[in-house]
This record gives C-alpha cells, structure tokens and sequence, in this order.
C-alpha cells in the first residue's frame, strides 16, 4: 500500500495537561475536516518500544523496532500483541525509485502489511519501504541476524555471512501512548489516522496525564491513496490533505 504521514512537533510544554491539549486540536481538526472526531471513537494504544541495529549483519536499516502492547491500567497484554518494523529509507531521500528497491517481504506464516511512504516534516520529506509483522507473541525477542533474515528473507541485498552475530539494542526502552482517529474524509476518498504519538521514560509515566513527554512527540495525519492505499493518488485529495498541515503549522507557528 502506499501512504503518506504529515508530521509535526508540537511544543511539549502544551501536554501539562494532555486531554486538553488534545481536545484543543481535535476542535480544530473537526473545523478543517467537518469530521465528527468524538472523543468515544478514539483509539488509546500503549505499548514499550526499543530500537534495534542490524550493522553486525552486514547493512543498518533507517529504522528497526520491537513493540510490546500495555493496557490503559499498565498491564502487559497478553497473548499476541508485540510487533516488529521495519523501514530503509531512500537515497536521495526524494527518490521514490530507491525506496522501490528494498524489499521487506516477510516470511510465510506471519500476519504482516508493508507500505511505500512519503514522510512529511516542515522542513523536509523523504519516501521510505516499511514492513510491520503484526500479531507476535509478547515474548518474541530477535537474538541475532539469521533470525532477522528469516523474518524479513529479501530485506539483505548481499545476504548475511554470519548468522549468529547478536542484533544489538540501541537507547534505552521508551513507552509510546498513542491517541488516534480514524476514518475517511474528503467525499470518503481520503482513509486518514489522526494520530498523537508522545514518548515517555515508563509506562506509570505514560499513565500520568499531566506528566510532560519528551521532545520526540509528535502529532502525524497519515493518508492513504484510494482505494484503501492501492490505488493511485488522486491530485485533489492530496492538495485537500496537505492544505490541512499547512494549516495545523500555520496554528502552532511550526
């Protein structure tokens, strides 16, 4: 599928108090939109994230994540709610056809989605290839390489000469509470998630609503091509979607 996500950095500070800062962009988007956005079809996710680096495997991807999901009381979810990602960014960053390049099929046997995407900031763009594995154990845990290119078989371009090299964790762990919408605007055409994705040292941290996140937090509208991102793009949606960041930039003065 293939997808754009417009990003924007949001002055912490305004997260004192999160629901309120949240419901102050929520009435703004449903001027921008005429969306309904009501505050009982928002989606709360939470989960602990940690970066991964596969240089010991012979290439390092832009990007490369395990997720572990919690419930709104703290509590790790049970069952099958990890995940893993990844994305190798294009080079140059505006060359689509590099991003083309990549391939992050996965393995048979997992419940996946892979996109093309466009990311959009107030100062640069640039296209990536993503894969997200959905639905794995929450005790799954990549030990070294050869269990990376089992998952991803198409994702080293030259192979890996030593499978049993050690994927390596990169910072520290950091909990994500995620807030979105989701629907379809502009006559249905457009499949949209707003989405505000803040960062936090722990999962109690997480938890308290006046507790400030760190800078990395950020507010995304993620739009799919018709077509639920099959299709092709549509000219006038993407200038109605984008018509929308300017204006979420033009308000924050980003």
């Amino acid at each position: 599928m293939e997808t754009r996500e417009y990003q924007l950095r949001i002055p912490t500070a305004i997260y004192k108090n999160r629901l309120k800062a949240i419901e102050e962009l929520t009435e703004l988007l449903r001027n921008l939109t005429g969306e309904e956005l009501l505050p009982e079809d928002a989606e709360i996710t939470i989960y602990q994230e940690y970066q991964l680096s596969t240089r010991n495997c012979g290439h390092t991807f832009s990007e490369f994540r395990v997720r572990h999901g919690y419930d709104e009381t703290g509590a790790l979810i049970p069952g099958n709610s990890a995940s893993a990602d990844i994305n190798n960014d294009a080079e140059p960053p505006t060359y689509k056809a590099d991003a083309l390049k990549w391939n992050l099929t996965v393995a048979d046997g997992y419940k996946y989605e892979q996109k093309l995407e466009m990311d959009i900031h107030s100062s640069h763009r640039k296209y990536n290839r993503k894969a997200k594995v959905k639905d794995l154990p929450q005790t799954f845990r990549f030990q070294n390489c050869g269990e990376v290119a089992a998952m991803f078989p198409g994702a080293f371009k030259n192979g890996i000469t030593h499978p049993e090299e050690h994927i390596l964790q990169e910072g520290v762990s950091l909990t994500i509470w995620e807030y979105s919408f989701k629907g379809k605007m502009f006559f249905d055409i457009v499949k949209y998630k707003f989405a505000w994705t803040l960062y936090f040292l722990s999962v109690d941290t997480a938890l308290d609503f006046d507790a400030q996140p760190f800078p990395n937090s950020e507010f995304s509208i993620r739009v799919y091509s018709p077509g639920e991102g099959y299709g092709p793009w549509q000219y006038e949606a993407l200038e109605y979607s984008a018509s929308i960041y300017k204006k979420l930039l033009d308000y924050y003065d980003a």
